[in-house]
């Protein structure tokens, strides 16, 4: 039992390290842009780059944590996440920044399906609690990466916040190697490679196809909010150490309910929790981004937005386990969680041209509304497996 506690929160501080990483983005977006002299659509080609990269790696990082060492995967992850970080931070120019961020994105394709198969294979029988316990360390990083990178970005410049990720990377390292045993699971090993499906057996079915519709539409309202917000409410009249804070609190309001929605998951349903969360949350998003509200009163809507908007990763990866047998959850995670990130990294960049175009009102409010009502109602006929 202790073995199994301590490799959930030991990998756990992976996920950490990414959300900080996510949510340093968007905060210091405005800063790269200014520096730069970015338009809206480069600033978001720069936003969406990690998710580019992720693309390109979360696939085959999920088929890969099926047969390998769990540990040597989340090292792969760590270690470019670390090194692109740090080398973005002495970039020149926009090219080489976006390019060793680009580099941080694929450490990050590997770190998220590795986590999830982690967590999703300690005990299958409560899959949808530890996703949602999962999220929640996500968004507790997204909240102290927001409020302590958003303070150091605001003193220091954007650079500062790459040099910590950087140093952040180098120790969760650090305890992947010292601390974090072998997690493969050698009783299982015989069945994996008996039982194990490929990407097109496992997209045969409608149920895989449905799931990552959702993850799709899921990731990307929640990437072009978190990336885009910052810059909103610095346009408003916000500091950077206010709109650090705003986002820090919507974060952990998120993984507030992360938790309680992967709890409820699994003594009702994903698809009932997807549904009512999207509608609500693009009913929120109205009078948030058509308005321009007191402080008081966007801290308020953001609070309720993070609480709507961030169980839709759990909620959508532990819908999907639920469909395959242990010996291809990293696959179906992998697999997903690929459409996932296609959907983060079209959010910002299809948000920023609206921006350009409409202006940041109207861009956030509908690249927002319609993607989030799109994500519940694209759960409507998502056939649910007996559990």
């Amino acid at each position: 039992m202790l073995g199994i506690l301590r490799t959930a929160v030991l990998t756990l501080s992976a996920y950490v390290l990414l959300a900080v990483f996510r949510f340093a983005m968007g905060l210091m977006l405005p800063g790269v842009s200014s520096e730069f002299r970015l338009s809206p659509a480069e600033a978001g080609v720069f936003a969406s780059a990690p998710l580019l990269s992720g693309i390109l790696t979360t696939a085959a990082a999920g088929y890969v944590f099926d047969r390998i060492d769990k540990r040597v995967g989340l090292a792969i992850g760590s270690l470019m996440l670390w090194l692109g970080s740090l080398l973005s931070s002495f970039s020149p120019n926009y090219l080489l920044a976006l390019f060793f961020i680009f580099v941080a994105g694929a450490g990050a394709g590997f770190l998220i399906p590795g986590v999830y198969s982690i967590m999703g294979n300690i005990r299958p029988r409560s899959r949808a609690s530890l996703a949602g316990m999962t999220a929640s360390a996500y968004n507790v990083g997204g909240f102290v990466g927001s409020i302590g990178l958003g303070l150091g970005i605001a003193f220091a410049g954007w650079r500062f916040g790459l040099e910590v990720l950087s140093v952040l990377g180098l120790i969760d390292l650090v305890i992947i190697f010292l601390f974090i045993g072998h997690s493969s699971n050698p009783q299982r090993a015989g069945r994996e490679s008996r039982h194990s499906s490929s990407y097109l057996a496992l997209l045969k079915s409608k149920n895989t196809i449905l799931a990552g519709g959702v993850l799709f539409m899921g990731n990307y309202a929640g990437f072009a909010i978190t990336s885009w917000t910052p810059t909103f409410l610095i346009h408003g009249g916000f500091s950077s150490s206010l709109t650090g804070a705003v986002i820090g609190a919507y974060s952990l309001a998120g993984a507030l309910a992360a938790a309680i929605c992967g709890r409820l998951a699994d003594v009702w349903s994903e698809r009932r929790i997807i549904l009512f969360t999207g509608a609500m949350g693009g009913a929120v998003c109205i009078p948030l981004y058509l308005y321009r509200l007191e402080f008081g009163l966007v801290a308020i809507l953001m609070v309720l937005l993070g609480f709507l908007l961030w169980p839709y990763w759990n909620l959508s990866t532990s819908m999907a386990q639920r469909l395959v047998d242990p010996a291809n959850v990293g696959s179906i995670t992998g697999l997903v969680q690929t459409f996932g990130m296609v959907g983060g990294f079209l959010g910002p960049v299809i948000t920023g041209f609206l921006i350009k175009y409409f202006g940041i009102e109207a861009g956030i409010l509908v690249s927002a509304v319609i993607s989030l009502w799109s994500y519940a109602l694209l759960v409507i006929p998502f056939r649910e497996t007996k559990r």
